[in-house]
């Protein structure tokens, strides 16, 4: 393998890392610095949608883990058919996996807030 077939991989990888670590980063900071209610203080006012609601913070938690998975399974099924690289499919089979684990970690625990 050269190196400029891994680089497509690590760089799905970091964003992997990046925007599953984002939404809980900035659920951290806002609910420490008061900017957003606890979960309960949020049901409690009555409200329908959550906080994050067509609000910027709304759009790193869905959205950025669906469309980095789009990609990741395009480039597996580029390197499978453009390139017949197995192991490049194998690891972005894998890093699709992580994918859905961060993806459901992130609606699971903070999923309220767009909701």
């Amino acid at each position: 393998m050269t190196t400029s077939t891994k680089s497509p991989i690590r760089l799905l990888v970091w964003l992997t890392v990046a925007l599953g670590v984002l939404p809980f980063a900035l659920y951290y900071w806002q609910r420490a610095s008061g900017a957003l209610p606890s979960p309960e203080a949020w049901m409690a006012g009555g409200e329908n949608h959550g906080p994050w609601r067509w609000e910027l913070e709304g759009f790193a938690l869905f959205y950025p883990m669906v469309i980095l998975g789009a990609a990741t399974i395009g480039h597996i099924l580029w390197s499978l058919v453009g390139r017949r690289e197995l192991s490049l499919a194998g690891k972005g089979a894998a890093l699709v996996g992580l994918q859905l684990l961060l993806l459901y970690g992130q609606l699971q625990a903070i999923g309220w807030t767009i909701d």
